[in-house]
């Protein structure tokens, strides 16, 4: 993997080169067995889809086995891990952003639904510098 200072570009002014990243973040208190997260994401998707733009979505496993979310292509996501297991999804990160750059995207939307301890407040503090948009729900 190449060394994370020289993935700084992917994470200039909240974009992967040319596509906004969304970042959708659990309220700690609602963290656990909360759908709001996965209900925001399905709101967005559909609104970012009617405007005619292309969007991608960084999901976790649990959000992705939801059945809003069925309807969608292998293509039109990227499984990010477990939220249960952030390290994994760490690991994940920058492919899944590289990913989505290459198709061509508008908008990337970040489910941000991990553990806020840990290394999973590193992730979601990484996601917080790429994104140009932050909804907590």
């Amino acid at each position: 993997m190449a060394n994370p200072g020289l993935m700084r570009l992917y994470w200039k002014r909240g974009q992967v080169r040319n596509t906004d990243i969304i970042l959708l973040i659990q309220r700690l208190c609602l963290w656990r067995g909360s759908k709001a997260v996965p209900e925001k994401i399905v709101k967005l998707l559909e609104i970012y889809r009617n405007e005619g733009q292309k969007v991608g979505l960084l999901l976790t496993e649990e959000t992705a086995g939801l059945p809003a979310f069925k309807m969608l292509g292998t293509y039109e996501y990227f499984l990010l891990g477990p939220r249960e297991e952030p390290e994994v999804a760490a690991r994940k990160l920058f492919e899944g952003l590289r990913n989505m750059d290459r198709r061509g995207l508008d908008i990337i939307v970040a489910d941000g639904s991990f553990s806020h301890s840990g290394i999973g407040d590193a992730l979601i503090n990484r996601l917080r510098e790429a994104s140009s948009v932050k909804f907590v729900v």
